[in-house]
């Protein structure tokens, strides 16, 4: 949440540095943006990720103005952190380093020189840094990348490029995406427009440059599966910036006031468009009425985990995957756990049990064990990792000697996945089901004409609860002959005190 809002803030004096203004109109376009504040509660680097951006493009100036140097002690920070924050940003970075250099040097004139050398000397720090961090990697972790960097390198480049253009297609979706989408569009008229009127030196080319390659990473990638844009709120301040100053400087004036009034409110229907149907969160009335049921099934899960409906579904497993894991626990050292949800599950596993659970990751972005396979099996890649279906793992499973292939346990959310699992030497005894609704649902209270079931303001977004886990035959003995269940909808029920819709 702080650096989001350290984001929203500092647009202003890329603004103002840029000559744009920083106004606090400007602060409103970005802080208004639908995609930034629903990462803001994301708890994931995102927004620190848009924060740096926005430091690199005023450092940028800073730096061709001559109040900074290349070697400060700042410019080394400052680079070192942003090429840390992602493992995309060395490549973003010295890309639009290169690509602006090489313009200064084709087309420049000799007032740029002072530019190339900061920009050369800017682009060797990049690089010298980047190689530093590489052999980090290497020496710690034995790969130069990060895991899910190395399981989505190759594949389909054709593939991969439709993916990043559905991820666009996504982006224009309205109202949510309409001004992010526009802000896209002004970037290439504006690059054009600093280049014909021979204003190369400023600073202003490098942060379109420097947007753009973010810009052109989204799309290359194949973009990213998580809703909310995420891929683009790594650089959307800057981009909304850029936006901004195109706005600014139409004419007449009132048709650039009439234009960034209606950005705003574009935005603003956007978040609460977003909110209210396709907002993984819950609504603030919904979830102090629910939080004392989620928080009973244990206190160590933090508020964002408990305000999205996604991770209800997940805190209501742990305990009882935990459990299982106990039990299996009193008969071996280890257990092995797969799943093809590599996320909030098997990080408290590894937190409750350190080092007596070895998990094992079917779409190969958190661990390495399918490595090999990706070779042997030419698996293809998406924005979920390898394209390793549960089918395909199960027969290769049937001549595979090594361990990962059989796992002690199994679970995931894909009810389709679990008969083919059972008829492959597995037994069900856990599985969940039910729904996490986003409406306040005790009748009666005071808000409830208006956020209830039938209110005026629902929020649409329901998410499936179903989980199950499996435990291999020989191992199954213990708990007994038919699966635990657990019912959301009717424990919901109970605990509040009412009927079930």
């Amino acid at each position: 949440v702080a650096f989001g809002a350290l984001a929203m803030l500092r647009a202003a004096s890329l603004s103002s540095a840029l000559g744009w203004g920083g106004s606090a109109v400007l602060v409103a376009l970005v802080a208004s943006s639908p995609y930034l504040l629903y990462w803001c509660f994301g708890s994931l680097e995102t927004t620190m990720a848009a924060w740096l951006t926005v430091e690199i493009a005023i450092l940028a100036g800073a730096l061709v103005e001559g109040r900074r140097g290349p070697l400060s002690p700042i410019t080394v920070g400052l680079t070192a952190a942003y090429l840390m924050v992602r493992p995309e940003a060395a490549f973003v970075l010295t890309s639009a380093l290169a690509v602006w250099v090489g313009l200064l040097r084709a087309v420049g004139t000799g007032a740029d020189r002072s530019a190339i050398r900061v920009g050369s000397r800017w682009l060797v720090l990049a690089g010298v840094l980047f190689a530093g961090l590489c052999l980090f990697r290497w020496s710690y972790f034995g790969q130069l990348f990060p895991q899910p960097v190395m399981t989505k390198v190759g594949g389909d480049v054709w593939t991969r490029w439709v993916d990043g253009l559905d991820f666009y297609r996504k982006l224009i979706y309205p109202p949510l995406g309409i001004v992010m989408a526009a802000a896209l569009v002004s970037l290439p008229w504006l690059i054009v427009r600093e280049l014909g009127a021979g204003r190369r030196k400023s600073t202003r080319l490098f942060v379109l440059l420097f947007a753009g390659a973010s810009a052109a990473f989204a799309l290359f990638s194949g973009g990213d599966w998580m809703r909310g844009g995420r891929f683009f709120t790594h650089f959307q301040p800057v981009a909304l910036v850029a936006l901004y100053g195109f706005l600014s400087q139409l004419s007449p004036r009132r048709l650039s006031v009439a234009l960034i009034a209606a950005c705003l409110a574009i935005n603003a229907a956007g978040v609460v468009g977003f909110a209210m149907w396709r907002n993984s969160g819950r609504p603030l009335w919904a979830f102090l009425e629910k939080d004392w049921i989620i928080r009973s099934y244990g206190a160590e899960f933090q508020w964002p985990e408990r305000a999205n409906k996604i991770h209800t579904r997940d805190i209501l497993f742990i305990p009882e995957i935990s459990r299982i894991i106990e039990k299996l626990l009193e008969q071996q050292e280890t257990v092995s756990v797969m799943s093809g949800q590599a996320g909030m599950v098997a990080y408290y596993l590894a937190k409750r049990f350190d080092g007596r659970v070895e998990f094992i990751d079917r779409w190969g972005l958190a661990t390495r064990h399918f490595m090999p396979a990706k070779r042997e099996l030419d698996l293809q890649t998406t924005q979920f990792g390898l394209n390793f279906p549960v089918s395909l793992f199960l027969a290769e499973a049937r001549s595979r000697t090594e361990p990962f292939w059989h796992p002690d346990v199994i679970f995931d959310f894909n009810e389709t996945a679990r008969p083919l699992i059972e008829a492959n030497g597995y037994r069900t005894v856990y599985e969940q089901s039910g729904n996490a609704v986003g409406y306040l649902e005790q009748p009666g209270t005071p808000l409830y004409p208006i956020f209830g079931a039938e209110g005026l303001l629902v929020s649409g977004y329901t998410v499936t609860m179903y989980h199950y886990a499996a435990v291999r035959d020989e191992l199954a003995g213990p708990f007994g002959e038919h699966p635990r269940s657990f019912d959301w909808n009717r424990a919901r029920a109970s605990r509040l005190g009412i009927g079930l819709h």
